[in-house]
């Protein structure tokens, strides 16, 4: 941010994203619900899709640079409840078709930049989420327990994400990936690679894209490596 790099350990983002699937829990998200995931490479979005596969609900990642029609038709496919914005621009596009997503309960979003005056009865700041999940577990020590119980019951035929294809050749067709399919293909191209927990990646792919989601998230998670996203796509090759 500003030129800056911010930085978290394994251990930080374990707590935040507890903390964060508690607070998505408080609002209302359950066990095989889907959650939509738009904008670009940045924390809070890929902690979005940690926290939710922490309660066994499935992200969503659309591609941010949508239009609002596809959009609308990627969240209406899925059926999805949940939405997690980067911005105001990605929030304006989910409120521009709000009409066309019957099972839409709420919105939460990255950067608050331009949101202040609006209708914030279903809008809620991923900061604040994460907060009031913190607060609950600090106020009632079985709710680690529950929250650890669920990823511990988790099993390898779970649905662990729902990828749209480009749909350049038809309608966009949502791919279901398992959990076991996921971490199997990243092991073996970790061990292809020969990647650790020293090494660093750049997040710059699409979010939504299946190459993201094996070489940056799904890699990470079982090499232990340094995700690093860039402040912006304008700025990636300088980052």
């Amino acid at each position: 941010d500003l030129g800056i790099w911010q930085t978290w350990n394994w251990v930080q983002v374990l707590d935040i994203v507890r903390a964060y699937a508690v607070g998505l829990q408080r609002l209302g998200l359950k066990q095989n619900d889907t959650i939509a995931i738009v904008g670009s490479n940045r924390p809070k979005m890929y902690w979005t899709m940690m926290a939710a596969q922490m309660v066994r609900a499935i992200p969503v990642p659309v591609y941010s640079d949508a239009v609002a029609d596809e959009l609308s038709y990627v969240l209406s496919h899925a059926d999805v409840n949940f939405v997690a914005a980067q911005d105001q621009e990605q929030v304006d596009k989910v409120l521009s078709v709000l009409e066309r997503l019957p099972h839409l309960q709420t919105i939460v979003y990255d950067e608050a930049r331009g949101l202040r005056d609006y209708d914030h009865s279903r809008l809620r700041k991923i900061e604040d989420v994460i907060a009031d999940g913190r607060a609950a577990l600090a106020g009632d020590g079985s709710l680690a327990v529950k929250v650890d119980a669920l990823i511990v019951s988790g099993k390898g035929s779970d649905t662990s994400i729902i990828l749209y294809t480009s749909g350049t050749t038809g309608a966009s067709k949502g791919v279901v990936l398992s959990a076991k399919r996921c971490i199997d293909a990243a092991t073996d191209t970790v061990g292809f690679d020969k990647l650790t927990e020293n090494d660093v990646a750049l997040a710059y792919l699409p979010l939504a894209w299946v190459g993201d989601h094996y070489l940056n998230y799904a890699q990470g998670l079982v090499a232990g490596f340094c995700m690093a996203c860039p402040e912006s796509p304008d700025t990636a090759q300088q980052d």
